[in-house]
């Protein structure tokens, strides 16, 4: 078996999609998605659609691809997440969201012990309260193979927070996170405006 090719270190997506075409055009293969996921294997990727998700996400800053990456654990489609951390693994402990929305327990535990305040503070993309983004991450649902750490990262969070919550705190909520894109683990339903809130 012939090994991978090698991609450049900033792979350009047209230049892919253009090469696709010509092996089609060429003959070598009957259609442009059979064109398409011959070159994603030999890149050593399974499919067309990771070797798309690959390269979008090496062109990326760290911050677009936090962002990005917690578009993705909170929506039905994890395939951009699962691009964005195999192209970059110390992704999902660039930040407090990150790190919850991965199952990254042992940085959870690090950022809490080092500024507790953060625990009840809206951060990330979505301006969300940090056990937000473990209750709504897709990574951490049953049947998704998480990490091992994934329900000790939860439960630390959850820990946490229930402990910073027994501190006087701000009355400032966070933005609601949108039910459709994924259910919480244990949501409170007391509160519209504030999953999180207890009565």
């Amino acid at each position: 078996m012939s090994e991978p090719r090698s991609l450049p270190p900033r792979p350009d997506l047209r230049h892919l999609r253009d090469e696709a075409k010509r092996r089609r055009k060429a003959g070598e293969f009957a259609s442009l998605a059979l064109a398409q996921l011959a070159l994603a294997r030999e890149y050593g990727f399974r499919s067309w659609p990771r070797l798309k998700f690959h390269v979008e996400a090496v062109a990326l800053d760290a911050s677009e691809r936090s962002g990005a990456l917690i578009a993705s654990v909170t929506s039905a489609d994890l395939r951009r997440a699962r691009a964005l951390l195999d192209a970059d693994p110390a992704l999902a402990r660039h930040d407090l969201a990150c790190a919850c929305a991965c199952g990254e327990a042992d940085e959870v535990s690090r950022r809490v012990a080092v500024r507790p305040a953060a625990v009840s503070e809206p951060t990330g993309p979505n301006g969300w309260e940090p056990i937000l983004y473990a209750c709504f991450s897709r990574l951490l649902r049953p049947g998704r193979r998480p990490r091992a750490s994934s329900s000790s990262a939860a439960r630390r969070s959850a820990s946490a927070t229930a402990a910073a919550q027994s501190e006087p705190r701000s009355t400032a909520h966070a933005t609601v996170p949108n039910r459709r894109a994924a259910r919480p683990c244990a949501p409170s339903t007391r509160s519209r405006n504030n999953p999180m809130q207890r009565s």
